[in-house]
């Protein structure tokens, strides 16, 4: 997997996915760890310690269409089906941690998304934020490392595993474009995008951490953060459910 790839936004075509009805399917929880920046409110905390929990059923794993329902094709990967896949329904929760104080938010549902990108090797969570209405690189996803790999397999959202990988938290994935996608070096200001808790307070994720050129845009597309996380995929626990 190279930068000139189509990155985890351009998904794509490709062979069967591993995930036949039935298989492996069960409710599972997908975990992100990561340092960042993120706002609560008002409230920003700097250098936190961040987990996004995401709780669904990986039977609801689907894969990413188009308006008259047909996959989305690539030109880097063959054979010709789709590589895109995302799971919409499921509860998800943000944790903050700084200077000792911790602060919980439970998003409202139909925001946030889990989706990984057989092609390119990407996963993580995605929204349906930004101005396409639609990112998966935001509130974070994983490229390079374990988390390539893992999601290669085509069982990343359906069997347990633990990865990690350079974490993006950008609306407007890739930031320099790749095929018909174009870019400006730059992630939009993702304060202009909350994503809304159900106490109404806005939870907004930062990009703090990044590799840029010397005119000062984002290097790269899958290097260009500087920053670094984990991935899981497990069964649920119960006293992640209260």
């Amino acid at each position: 997997m190279n930068s000139n790839h189509l990155p985890f936004k351009a998904c794509a075509i490709a062979a069967a996915y591993a995930l036949t009805a039935g298989a492996f399917a069960a409710p599972m929880t997908y975990t992100a760890t990561w340092v960042t920046d993120v706002k609560v409110g008002k409230t920003t905390y700097t250098n936190a310690a961040v987990t996004v929990r995401f709780t669904g059923d990986s039977n609801n794993v689907q894969p990413v269409t188009d308006s008259h329902g047909n996959p989305i094709p690539s030109s880097f990967c063959t054979p010709p089906t789709t590589w895109f896949y995302y799971l919409t329904t499921g509860t998800t929760t943000v944790s903050v941690t700084s200077q000792r104080k911790t602060v919980v938010a439970r998003l409202k549902d139909g925001q946030v998304f889990v989706a990984v990108d057989q092609c390119n090797g990407g996963i993580g969570f995605g929204s349906y934020v930004g101005p396409n209405g639609f990112e998966v690189a935001y509130p974070v996803a994983f490229v390079l490392g374990t988390a390539a790999t893992y999601a290669v397999t085509g069982l990343a959202l359906s069997s347990p595993a633990n990865m990690s990988g350079y974490a993006w938290s950008c609306i407007g994935y890739p930031p320099n474009g790749a095929g018909n996608l174009t870019g400006n070096g730059t992630c939009a200001s993702p304060d202009q995008y909350p994503l809304i808790s159900d106490t109404g307070l806005p939870v907004v994720f930062y990009l703090p951490y990044t590799r840029l050129f010397d005119d000062g845009t984002i290097c790269c597309n899958h290097y260009g953060t500087s920053n670094y996380g984990t991935f899981s995929v497990r069964p649920p626990v119960p006293e992640e459910d209260d």
